[in-house]
């Protein structure tokens, strides 16, 4: 019998069986273009499978400053003109001197909700996993407006700074989590905070079990508390935090590269703990591998998968360079596990 893809994604994230293994795919905007162009067709994707994810970013949107660089309601300044889907930070004006004086948005304005509700209840007739998702949410949020070299500075220079900085952001993302909980009807919160490098860590897991690991133990808590599934994105070589995120109620880690992480080890190590959302390679096998290479790897996954805990999708969003061919392989492999 068929599953809705609700069903399928709750399946894998509580380690179930299911119909089949649940699959995304998502390119960048100049990825999905050049698909597009490849293909003749921009809804190329539902030839192949049916995306089971809908979402919506709990940050309500920002401005164009001018052409390529968008300001966020947080009043940081993402230069896009070569990244165009995050881009990067162009000011960083947060201080020790400053940040108790800095005001930040409201948590989720009423008129937020309205749009938002209507993508949830057309996902929910079309039998969907909703999705809230915090991006930038604590880490990557507080140096986004302090600055990188600044924020790792302030480890060692003024721990009492990143405490209270670190604090403020935690409140007020519970601030929108509560808000959201409360106005919206969904299955599950995805957390963005990439702390890792394709060597390890950015910062030593000492201090990130200090600085770092209380306040998502708290906002993760809000979630669970709620009977929501909490899933994270981080990049890098981070699997030695796995044990700490399976402590603080984490159901499943988002992007799972295979380059850094050992996937066939990984998924056996942590069965009916962790669920796995990623695993075919961006870096290498979308890019470089021949299609039957990609085709395997995908199949490889969705063996992995078939008793739940494992979400195959590219390890990332596709970016430019990968070879459309080879998605295409990646889509007719998940379409035969279907």
């Amino acid at each position: 019998m068929k599953m809705p893809p609700v069903e399928r994604m709750i399946a894998a994230l509580t380690h179930k069986p299911a119909d089949h293994v649940p699959c995304e795919v998502r390119c960048t905007v100049d990825m999905e273009a050049e698909m597009a162009a490849y293909t003749g067709d921009k809804n190329y994707i539902s030839k192949y499978i049916e995306l089971p994810v809908a979402r919506v970013d709990l940050e309500p949107a920002g401005e164009i400053v001018r052409r390529g660089f968008y300001k966020d309601v947080f009043g940081v300044i993402w230069n896009r003109t070569q990244d165009k889907n995050i881009g990067v930070p162009e000011n960083a004006w947060i201080t020790p001197e400053n940040f108790k004086d800095y005001e930040f948005p409201e948590a989720l304005p009423d008129l937020f909700f309205s749009k938002a509700r209507e993508t949830f209840n057309k996902a929910k007739a079309d039998g969907k996993y909703r999705q809230a998702r915090l991006n930038l949410s604590l880490w990557e949020r507080a140096w986004a407006m302090r600055g990188m070299e600044n924020l790792m500075m302030d480890f060692a220079a003024d721990p009492t700074f990143v405490t209270e900085y670190f604090g403020r952001i935690c409140d007020y993302n519970c601030a929108v989590l509560k808000r959201a909980i409360a106005n919206l009807e969904f299955e599950g919160v995805h957390f963005g905070d990439d702390w890792g490098t394709q060597l390890g860590l950015m910062i030593s897991p000492k201090m990130w079990r200090t600085y770092i690991k209380p306040y998502i133990k708290k906002m993760y808590g809000i979630v669970r508390d709620a009977g929501k599934f909490v899933s994270i994105h981080s990049c890098g070589k981070v699997q030695e935090l796995f044990d700490d995120l399976i402590e603080i109620g984490v159901d499943s880690f988002n992007p799972f590269q295979p380059e850094v992480i050992d996937v066939d080890w990984t998924v056996k190590t942590y069965k009916k703990r962790l669920c796995f959302w990623g695993g075919v390679s961006t870096q290498d096998a979308l890019a470089f591998g021949t299609q039957e290479q990609v085709y395997q790897e995908t199949k490889h996954l969705l063996d992995l998968g078939r008793d739940g805990g494992v979400i195959v999708c590219p390890s990332h969003t596709i970016p430019p360079g990968a070879k459309p061919e080879n998605v295409i392989a990646m889509l007719k492999s998940m379409q035969e596990n279907s």
